[in-house]
């Protein structure tokens, strides 16, 4: 499933592709981001590279990749010194840097709430591994050597908890178990669903973990299975089966309420409904469902139907239905965190048209990309904009604009071109936008309710922003930050 909001702050778009909303971020490999030949150590500038004034304050010297910001406001980002990358984690109410550790070529790193992951691969290796870190617990590292698989981990809101995926090197390709643990990794992670298969292998059915609330929910595929099994996890490890034969094209899916008390499934046969938690009370709540999505309450569900239209249904007996759109409706693509808008497309599956559409009234759908070359990002946590690419040609990211829909006038704001980077500030009015200009990218503060922008800084490598407060990084220089109050 999609995210209602922007779970970070932060989408590096280059690495975003597909994915629509930031949730499964990730830098894909420390050799994407640095030239592997040696160079001189953080703090002492290349000889061949000529230094200039940079605006901002300098925080960390060195050639530096920002990954993005966790949402307690602490920077992950890999620091390049003497041709070696380490994963390091800028504090942002100190501006003191930790050390996570290293991060060789073909490691992986991602951003799940408060949770940072860093997984370290041995060359030619499909398992690496894992070190977490949080505010709360520091450094962990998982026991037992080359066990998880990236980028299959997620992490509770508090940052307390963690689910990966765990196995061992005898496991079959493409196969491994569903594993639970404290953050702090202090004692073994314990199996919860196991031989799921990864997806890796046939590109097909791979899983979806997610935290609702207390509980884990996890959706996955078994040895040759097509359609897949709904679980969830309570915080004891009990697990409950939900549902089975779920829908599952090339991922497997599922929707669940903000509190973790239902969840929404379509089966094989395109019959939806919805299952309580944790009792498994089954209200059907129609066939020939194509996809949907349960609204934040959980007292009503988004669905559509293989012809096109747009339903809206209650979640208890009797269910009451809502007809809203008669056609143009293949997918629902996302729903606000307010639940009162929705994204749908009627083309896919990766590239997508737009349109948006009202979760309570019937109302003609408002296209914001007519055709297959739209991208979402996602909504604002306010639910006041939505953020979502455009003019996306499939060999060609150079010609994808980034907009913003703003819900109020129903202005489309395009915020940049060919974007490298993609932060909002805190207040949700203004947009961090990194537009590439040759090897490097100009940064820019702009309004996403006008369209009227500020240039900050040129020659950025990579950036983000937490609260009122940019950051990015130069060159071989250094990662900078600006107030922007």
């Amino acid at each position: 499933m999609r995210s209602r909001a922007l779970l970070t702050t932060t989408l590096l778009i280059g690495v975003l592709g597909g994915s629509g909303c930031g949730e499964e971020r990730y830098a894909s490999s420390a050799e994407d981001a640095f030239d592997p030949s040696p160079r001189p150590s953080s703090g002492e500038p290349d000889p061949a590279v000529p230094l200039r004034d940079v605006p901002g304050k300098l925080l960390v010297k060195g050639r530096v990749q920002i990954l993005g910001v966790t949402e307690d406001g602490f920077i992950p980002y890999l620091l390049l010194a003497a041709g070696q990358a380490r994963l390091e984690v800028l504090d942002t109410k100190t501006n003191t840097s930790i050390h996570v550790g290293a991060a060789p070529f073909g490691s992986r790193v991602a951003v799940r709430g408060k949770t940072i992951a860093l997984w370290t691969t041995p060359l030619g290796n499909v398992w690496s591994g894992l070190t977490v870190w949080s505010a709360a617990n520091g450094v962990a590292r998982a026991p037992a050597g080359a066990t998880s698989i990236a980028p299959l981990l997620a992490a509770n809101a508090g940052g307390t908890r963690i689910a990966m995926a765990w196995g061992d090197l005898g496991d079959p390709l493409g196969i491994t178990n569903v594993a639970t643990a404290g953050s702090k990794l202090d004692e073994a992670p314990e199996i919860v669903v196991p031989h799921v298969v990864t997806g890796t292998a046939a590109k097909a059915c791979t899983p979806a973990m997610r935290f609702a609330g207390a509980r884990l929910f996890v959706a996955s595929c078994e040895g040759s299975q097509t359609s897949a099994t709904v679980r969830t996890i309570s915080e004891t490890n009990e697990v409950t089966t939900l549902a089975d034969g779920v829908l599952a094209n090339g991922d497997a899916t599922f929707s669940t309420d903000d509190a973790g008390h239902k969840v929404f499934v379509v089966d094989g046969e395109a019959k939806g409904a919805v299952h309580s938690v944790p009792a498994n009370e089954v209200t059907p709540i129609a066939s020939n469902v194509a996809s949907g999505m349960l609204l934040p309450d959980g007292n009503a569900v988004l669905y559509t139907t293989s012809a096109g239209s747009l339903v809206r249904a209650t979640t208890s007996m009797p269910v009451g239905a809502t007809p809203l759109v008669a056609a143009g409706a293949r997918e629902v693509l996302l729903v606000s965190p307010d639940g009162q808008h929705a994204i749908v497309a009627s083309e896919g599956p990766s590239l997508h048209d737009l349109k948006l559409a009202s979760t309570s009234v019937a109302a003609p759908l408002v296209t914001l990309v007519a055709t297959a070359s739209g991208v979402p990002i996602g909504f604002t946590r306010s639910g006041r904009h939505f953020l979502y690419l455009s003019d996306v040609a499939p060999s060609d990211s150079s010609t994808a604009k980034v907009r913003a829909h703003v819900m109020a006038s129903g202005e489309d704001i395009t915020l940049g071109a060919n974007v490298t980077s993609l932060a909002l500030m805190d207040e949700e009015r203004r947009a961090l936008v990194g537009e590439v200009r040759g090897s490097a990218s100009d940064l820019k503060l702009v309004d996403l309710e006008t369209g009227s922008s500020v240039p900050l800084a040129n020659g950025v490598y990579t950036a983000t922003a937490y609260r009122r407060t940019a950051y990015y990084s130069v060159g071989f220089a250094g990662l900078y930050s600006i107030d922007l109050d």
